[in-house]
């Protein structure tokens, strides 16, 4: 049997500068879900307003972040099949889109960047 693989896309990885915390953010337009994948947790959410409150406990407001933004073309068609495993082992230069460094996190900034990953999408 022939796994299906989706053909492309966006994972969002938000990281603190100290490297102490690391998250992906993906939205499976299959399921009308957002996934989030930390080393020890995954999550999903139907509300970005969710996700964005998520972000904003995990990570801490005086912290800046790292945020890059990829462009799989490997992930597994089953978002439940995608771990932060599987996402920081094929994380890659050839996938990035947009990185932003050492970046203040503003709740309208990241409400933006989750909105995008819901409407930017390659049907599976």
């Amino acid at each position: 049997m022939n796994k299906h693989v989706v053909p492309d896309c966006l994972v969002l990885k938000m990281e603190e500068n100290k490297g102490n915390v690391c998250i992906f953010i993906l939205y499976d337009s299959k399921e009308e879900q957002y996934v989030i994948r930390g080393w020890n947790y995954s999550f999903t959410s139907k509300l970005e307003e969710d996700v964005v409150d998520f972000v904003e406990y995990v990570f801490c407001k005086n912290d800046n972040i790292d945020e890059i933004l990829y462009n799989y073309d490997n992930l597994p068609n089953d978002s439940n099949e995608i771990t932060f495993k599987f996402l920081n082992d094929f994380e890659d230069e050839d996938y990035e889109i947009a990185s932003y460094y050492d970046k203040k996190m503003e709740r309208i900034n990241t409400l933006k960047n989750v909105r995008m990953l819901k409407k930017i999408y390659n049907c599976y």
